[in-house]
C-alpha cells in the first residue's frame, strides 16, 4: 500500500492551482533522482509531471543537472549552472550541503508515511474492503490494536495511556466504549456493530489485553457516549481467537 506516485500527482495538481492563485511561475521540490525506489525513478518523475500537468514547471534543484532543463532555467529565471546533480539513495550529499549552510536540525531521512507501514497499510486495505475508508475512520486507523468483529464491526483497543486518551477523543455517536470495571486497563471502541454477541466478543478481546488475561472472569463496563454504563462479566478471549480477529 505505497501510493507515492498518486500522492505526488495530487500534490502537484493542487500546487498548480495555487500557482494560479498566487501568481507563481514555477514549482520547486527537494526530490532527488533515484532516492526513492517507487516515486523518484526517471520514468516516475516524468509520469508525475505529465499526469499533474506541470511538465516543465517543476524544478528539482538538488538533481536538476540529471534532468532536462525546466522552463525557469530555459527562460533564465534560474541559473542552471548553480543547480546540483545529486542522485541515488545516499543522503550524504544532502547532509554535507546542510552542514555547509549551517543547518543542523532536520528530519530523519527515513520514510515517514504511514502507508508504507505494513500494519497501517493492512488496516487501510481492510477498511476499503469493508466500505469503512472515510474521514471519520481515517484517524482511528493509526491508533491502537484493531480487530474485525464482523463484516460491519471493528474493535480498537488502546495500547497505553496515551492511546487511551486519543481513542477517547475519536469517539463518535453510536460507538460503544469498553473499560475494565475493577482494574486499570485499555480503553476500547467498538464501531459499527452493537448486537449482544458482538459486545461480548469485543469485551473478551479487551479483557485479554490486560495483565489479568488468565483470570477466569473479568467485569467489563460498556456504554454508548452519553448513556449509562452496563457491566458484564466475561472470560478473557483465548489467544488464538484474538489473533484470528486481528487486522
Amino acid at each position: 500500500m505505497n501510493p507515492c506516485i498518486d500522492c505526488k500527482i495530487y500534490m502537484f495538481k493542487h500546487a498548480k492551482e495555487l500557482m494560479a492563485e498566487t501568481g507563481a511561475s514555477f514549482l520547486v521540490t527537494g526530490e532527488v533522482l533515484g532516492e526513492r525506489p517507487m516515486s523518484q525513478r526517471m520514468d516516475a518523475l516524468n509520469l508525475i509531471e505529465k499526469r499533474a500537468g506541470v511538465k516543465g514547471l517543476l524544478l528539482r534543484p538538488l538533481t536538476a543537472k540529471n534532468l532536462e532543463p525546466t522552463k525557469p532555467e530555459l527562460e533564465g529565471i534560474v541559473d542552471r549552472k548553480k543547480l546540483l546533480d545529486i542522485r541515488g539513495r545516499s543522503r550524504k550529499p544532502q547532509m554535507a550541503l546542510a552542514k555547509e549552510f549551517g543547518i543542523t536540525e532536520y528530519p530523519s531521512p527515513a520514510g515517514g508515511c504511514l502507508l508504507t507501514d505494513p500494519g497501517f497499510a493492512k488496516r487501510v486495505k481492510d477498511a476499503i474492503k469493508h466500505g469503512e475508508f472515510n474521514a471519520e475512520n481515517l484517524a482511528l486507523l493509526s491508533v491502537g490494536r484493531h480487530f474485525r468483529i464482523s463484516e460491519g464491526a471493528r474493535l480498537v483497543v488502546g495500547r497505553d495511556e496515551g492511546e487511551n486518551s486519543v481513542l477517547e477523543s475519536l469517539i463518535k455517536p453510536g460507538d460503544i466504549i469498553f473499560e475494565l470495571t475493577d482494574h486499570e486497563g485499555p480503553s476500547s471502541i467498538l464501531r459499527g456493530g452493537a448486537s449482544e454477541n458482538f459486545i461480548r466478543i469485543a469485551a473478551g478481546i479487551a479483557a485479554y489485553h490486560t495483565k489479568f488475561r488468565l483470570d477466569e472472569s473479568l467485569r467489563v463496563d460498556y456504554w454508548k457516549s452519553g448513556e449509562q454504563r452496563t457491566t458484564i462479566a466475561v472470560k478473557p478471549a483465548e489467544q488464538f481467537s484474538v489473533e484470528e480477529a486481528r487486522i
